[in-house]
């Protein structure tokens, strides 16, 4: 149950994706190197994205999962619409579905601001300072025909949801053995 409540859920991702960010800029090579790209998943902080910067390169985000609101914001420069894009609802049919999905919306998008603002006032980190890069392409898995509705795509989001699918295949042929 404690899972499931955005109070526990949005620290706890902060905190992690933070912890991530502190590891991957211990490891990082401090000469740039011959790197073309730098593909990562943002969890839940931009972070990631100071790697990119350090080694002069192209980002890559790729999300396992629909993006969170605060990242597809700053992945993309938009926000998405909470009474189109639902958060804890798959359809968005009634009054109180919409209201609902705008005030989780806002809930998490607050209290990542405010996880992210608490972690950076008690020590400031190299990613903190300076601003994060954009990404060059986006690949999400989830597809708008099968996962979720209708919604602005912009054109460096990539959605691959469905496409590790098999083409269908004819049924076999099956045998009936009545036993006498």
């Amino acid at each position: 149950m404690q899972f499931s409540r955005p109070s526990f859920m949005v620290p706890k991702i902060v905190n992690e994706s933070h912890r991530v960010c502190e590891v991957m800029d211990r490891l990082l090579p401090r000469d740039v190197g011959d790197y073309d790209l730098f593909i990562t998943e943002p969890l839940s902080s931009e972070c990631v994205s100071h790697a990119a910067r350090r080694l002069g390169v192209s980002l890559v985000y790729v999300v396992s999962a629909p993006l969170l609101p605060w990242i597809e914001t700053a992945a993309f420069g938009h926000y998405s619409n909470p009474a189109v894009v639902p958060h804890p609802f798959a359809v968005l049919d009634t009054f109180y579905r919409r209201l609902h999905s705008a005030a989780m919306h806002l809930y998490t998008v607050v209290a990542n601001y405010w996880s992210t603002a608490t972690a950076a006032a008690v020590e400031r980190r190299p990613y903190d300072l300076a601003p994060p890069v954009k990404p060059a392409l986006v690949f999400v898995n989830t597809h708008h025909v099968t996962t979720e509705p209708p919604r602005f795509v912009p054109a460096n989001r990539v959605d691959v949801g469905g496409i590790h699918l098999t083409a269908p295949q004819p049924l076999p042929a099956v045998k009936y053995d009545i036993i006498k």
